[in-house]
């Protein structure tokens, strides 16, 4: 349950003080915050609301939510009194978490920018460097760039099918020899990769691409 914060609920399952089975009768909730003087509930007189099966719900105040240990006692005549204890969590639990993480990063020496508005990224010779937001839209177009613009010849081929032998047939030179198409590598000459080609009868034989 989050402190000091409205639209909550807490539940408790009752049953019968003679039979044991789930009671459906009337339910009131008594509330105690932080050890103080037990209340009835504050919302309709404590009364609760039967869910079914024995399940009673109640939706507390908001400031019946404000402390550290809450505990909601649920009574009814004829049924077992049931006590839930409740320890509440920052309203805004998602800030107190990343302050906290934050506080063990720097305790172990992460490094961060020390001015606000910029993040940390790493040089091409491997430096830290410190980059204002928006760098990493300028880094990825140069990525880009550099990715469309580099040499065949310069990336190691080690597989078969791979997006530079799909490439390699728009760009490099090939051919069709006795049935066989050949895909060369950058040099023009070794074969990069080759398939088996069928031809239609009367159809214009392609028999050579060689890009300038």
């Amino acid at each position: 349950m989050r402190r000091n914060v409205s639209g909550q609920t807490v539940s408790a399952e009752m049953v019968s003080a003679t039979t044991g089975a789930a009671f459906t009768g009337a339910v009131t909730v008594y509330v105690t915050v932080d050890n103080g003087v037990q209340a009835v509930g504050s919302v309709g007189a404590g009364a609760c609301v039967h869910k079914g099966n024995g399940c009673h719900t109640y939706l507390p105040a908001q400031a019946e939510t404000d402390g550290d240990v809450v505990v909601f006692t649920f009574t009814g005549t004829g049924a077992v009194p049931a006590g839930v204890e409740i320890y509440t969590a920052p309203a805004d639990i998602v800030e107190e978490i990343r302050v906290e993480i934050e506080a063990e990063l720097l305790a172990y020496g992460a490094l961060r920018p020390t001015v606000p508005g910029r993040t940390l990224g790493v040089d091409a010779g491997g430096e830290v460097d410190a980059n204002v937001v928006g760098a990493t839209s300028l880094a990825l177009e140069a990525f880009a760039d550099a990715l469309l613009n580099r040499d065949f010849a310069l990336v190691a081929d080690t597989n078969a099918r791979t997006l530079l032998n799909a490439a390699r047939y728009l760009r490099n030179k090939r051919a069709i020899a006795a049935g066989t198409l050949t895909v060369t590598k950058e040099n023009d000459t070794t074969a990069a990769w080759t398939a088996v080609t069928v031809g239609s009868p009367g159809a214009p034989p392609i028999t050579s691409v060689d890009p300038a």
